[in-house]
């Protein structure tokens, strides 16, 4: 009996230590440094980012580096870049529009490297649920324990700059680092369900421990790799941000606009025309999706750039405190151009539809009744609460109906929609 209770005590201690020792039970992620090389005479440091023990929807992360030291960099020149995608490579598949393959959709990018700023919104591309090679059906990708390589970000590091474990840490408001930007992301990281996200400091871990101390200088060792003496716990964790569904920069170094997807959409010039100023921008494959409905929060945050609103952001929806679009909601909200449901949420990730857009712009702009209302074959079918609206909007030809005669207001608007009508609504006379 006594071997019998030796016995279940060992294998209990044996237990106990393996949970301790398994740092990857759980959701998490970790931003780990590779080791230092030189490209083009200068060195390089590249971060990688890996994700574990999760079904995947979407991750976003904010991180903080030591802009005297690094600089986001292009991993082929090694020279500084102006978007973020520049100084990525990613390890998992982008979706091809094209050929259905891959399943990453990168939803959002920001950086700065005069602050030493940089995040990244990256999810499962809708068109790939349930694809041969993408998401399964309900959007998730499943990553095990062994952990899924995801990305890699790469920094120049300056001349004899000596790297800490702070040259690189996640930003959070938690973090109480000034570069924090509440208009990007907002804590989380890590999402399967939507509604119950794992938070940063729950799971993400910052390890530059192999490159601690290591010096730059490319007289020196040139063409090799330069071994960091390794710092005990170097690893930092804190709370990671969150941000959009909205696209990324895609235009040339020269500033001309580069959509491979739009040279025979009907909007193409007001596309181009916004994409330039900046104000909307296409994805890092080079493609607009014209034909790709719009969020909720994508719209707000469309308007509020094209038509030039800002001022104080407050709110009290229950479910944006999360959301990338949450400064830009506060806004439109504190102005009263926009409202919620009666559960007081605001649904930022629902489609926007064609008669909420018609009552959103309506308030921005402003706009009094029609004289005499429009006749569309299904005009029964708009809420009151917009009617009025849609109706002086298509007086002023910024909204119009279809072929048919109808106005189709549960439809959802497309991104070439809702580039088209704020232009109209730019160019129209109150």
């Amino acid at each position: 009996m006594k071997k019998v209770l030796l016995m279940v005590m060992i294998l209990c201690i044996f237990s106990v230590n393996f949970t301790q020792i398994d740092a990857k039970s759980g959701p998490s992620i970790s931003f780990i440094s590779q080791s230092i090389t030189t490209v083009n005479g200068s060195k390089q440091l590249e971060v990688k980012v890996k994700i574990y023990n999760i079904n995947l929807f979407e991750t976003q992360f904010m991180l903080g580096f030591d802009p005297n030291k690094l600089q986001l960099a292009d991993p082929t020149t090694n020279k500084s870049v102006s978007t973020l995608y520049q100084a990525t490579e990613f390890k998992v598949p982008k979706y091809n529009s094209e050929t259905g393959n891959g399943w990453l959709s990168i939803d959002y990018q920001s950086m700065d490297n005069t602050k030493g700023t940089c995040s990244y919104i990256l999810g499962t591309d809708i068109s790939s649920w349930g694809g041969t090679n993408g998401a399964d059906s309900t959007g998730r990708v499943k990553i095990g324990s062994d952990g899924l390589d995801v990305l890699s970000l790469y920094f120049k590091v300056a001349d004899g700059a000596a790297l800490t474990k702070d040259s690189v840490k996640l930003l959070t408001k938690e973090s109480g680092d000034s570069r924090y930007d509440k208009a990007n992301p907002s804590g989380v990281i890590l999402i399967d369900d939507p509604y119950n996200p794992v938070t940063a400091s729950d799971s993400a871990t910052v390890d530059l421990s192999n490159v601690i101390g290591s010096t730059s200088n490319p007289s020196n060792n040139s063409g090799s790799n330069t071994n960091a003496t390794p710092s005990p716990n170097s690893g930092s964790s804190a709370t990671t941000p969150a941000s959009s569904t909205t696209a990324t920069s895609t235009t040339s170094q020269s500033g001309s606009v580069i959509l491979n997807d739009i040279s025979d959409n009907w909007a193409k010039s007001m596309i181009e025309k916004f994409v330039s100023e900046g104000k909307v921008s296409g994805y890092p494959d080079q493609s607009f999706k014209p034909n790709n409905n719009v969020t909720r929060a994508e719209f707000v945050v469309m308007c509020a750039k094209i038509l030039n609103i800002s001022g104080d952001a407050k709110y009290s929806f229950s479910d944006i405190e999360d959301s990338w679009a949450k400064n830009y909601i506060g806004i439109m909200c504190a102005k009263n151009y926009i409202n919620g449901y009666n559960d007081g949420s605001f649904k930022p990730n629902t489609f926007i539809t064609r008669e909420e857009v018609a009552s959103i712009i309506g308030r921005i702009e402003q706009y009094s009744d029609a004289s005499s209302p429009t006749s569309f074959t299904d005009s029964a079918s708009i809420g009151t609460w917009a009617s009025n609206y849609v109706n002086t909007l298509c007086s002023k030809s910024i909204l119009s109906g279809y072929p048919d005669g109808s106005f189709m207001p549960k439809n959802n608007a497309t991104r070439a929609e809702v580039v088209s009508i704020l232009y109209r609504v730019l160019n129209a006379s109150k």
